[in-house]
């Protein structure tokens, strides 16, 4: 997965599980627990060594076998929050 490489950079003991998959023959959903440390750099910033713990949710549109839509769902926040990374708001 290329956006799991992404954060294997700053992230490189990355867990990602499967919490709940539910699927039909259109339609796939897969809510995710994904938790790591910050041991590199990180959108601009240093590595600190903060974890977090964060859940997101994939929902996925498939069609003749093959995932022709993605949308993405992550709690972003609380993870900014738990590497304490500023967002300016």
């Amino acid at each position: 997965m290329r956006w799991v490489e992404a954060y294997n950079g700053h992230d490189p003991d990355i867990y990602i599980e499967a919490v709940n998959i539910v699927e039909d023959a259109a339609w796939a959903v897969v809510e995710l627990r994904f938790r790591g440390t910050m041991k590199g750099a990180f959108a601009g910033h240093a590595p600190n060594n903060e974890s977090f713990n964060m859940h997101g949710c994939e929902i996925f549109q498939i069609v003749n076998g093959k995932i022709l839509i993605q949308h993405s769902f992550w709690d972003k926040a609380t993870m900014l929050n738990q590497l304490k990374i500023s967002t300016g708001m």
